[in-house]
């Protein structure tokens, strides 16, 4: 029965082209220099050529597949650049086995290979966005970390008694990302197979996350839910995050209008029913 070493080799022979082009066809040598075994490579030498190539495009073509799964509007965005950097790829990643670790580990590989100046221009926002929503979906484990949370938020915040002894906190399983572009009008052309002629630079606070029911939402934030986002560091009380998202938007004045504070609970509300925050008894 082949040895470990040699199961490696083959792994690395049906995903690296030029690796299996040195190791068929060049002098034994040559072997040293890639590190394999003699009698290893005697074996490899073995197997049939035109099998082995069958079985490498095969390999690369599901690979291909499941990260074109993982990460499709990216796949879509780099077109005929795509096979060349997957196949990149693959010369230096072994192969996950599960699909979005695949799909991950690729988005890791195009975020160190994209130049300063990548085409279309606003690829790494997507591909930041899919790499982001793959992630947090895939590593929910239906624990949010909530501790002793209270049930109905909306309610108790319509009441401004409780207020000073309620402090939000953040949960798990959510994001906020800084996009260059309005994410939110870009995906569903993107889901039509045919990428935009234009796209304008508009700065887009998203937050990603994971609702009660397991699916994966998005909430585009305004600059004052931002600002509120940032406030909630599990000590200040609901009572005072309005002061500190008026001061955090430098503009504290705000703290003492009421339609200010309303909104601010409001949002506050939403994304505790959202399971982004937790209104914890303090």
């Amino acid at each position: 029965m082949p040895g470990d070493a040699f199961q490696d080799l083959i792994a690395r022979a049906v995903t690296d082209a030029e690796l299996r082009r040195q190791a068929l066809d060049g002098p034994p040598p040559v072997w040293e220099d890639l590190g394999i075994d003699p009698l290893d490579g005697e074996s490899l030498r073995s197997i049939d050529r035109h099998r082995l190539e069958i079985f490498s495009r095969a390999i690369l073509s599901n690979r291909f597949g499941r990260i074109a799964e993982s990460l499709p509007r990216t796949t879509l965005l780099l077109g005929g650049r795509a096979p060349e950097l997957f196949e990149e790829f693959c010369r230096s990643h072994p192969p996950e086995n599960k699909i979005h670790r695949e799909g991950l580990a690729f988005a890791t590989f195009l975020n160190r290979s994209l130049d300063d100046r990548p085409e279309p221009w606003y690829l790494p926002d997507v591909l930041a966005y899919e790499a982001h929503l793959l992630d947090l979906r895939f590593h929910f484990d239906g624990d949010y970390g909530a501790g002793e949370a209270v049930a109905d938020p909306q309610e108790l915040l319509a009441d401004d008694g409780p207020l000073d002894r309620l402090v939000p906190r953040k949960l798990r399983h959510h994001r906020l990302l800084e996009l260059g572009c309005d994410i939110e009008a870009l995906l569903p052309i993107l889901d039509q197979g045919v990428p935009p002629a234009v796209v304008e630079p508009e700065t887009c606070f998203l937050l990603a996350h994971i609702e009660p029911r397991g699916t994966c939402g998005r909430l585009v934030l305004s600059s004052p839910l931002v600002g509120l986002y940032l406030a909630v560091d599990g000590e200040a009380a609901a009572a005072a995050l309005p002061g500190n998202t008026a001061a955090w938007l430098g503009a504290p004045e705000l703290a003492n209008e009421a339609e200010f504070r309303t909104s601010c609970l409001a949002a506050l509300g939403e994304l505790a029913s959202r399971r982004v925050v937790a209104l914890e008894r303090g």
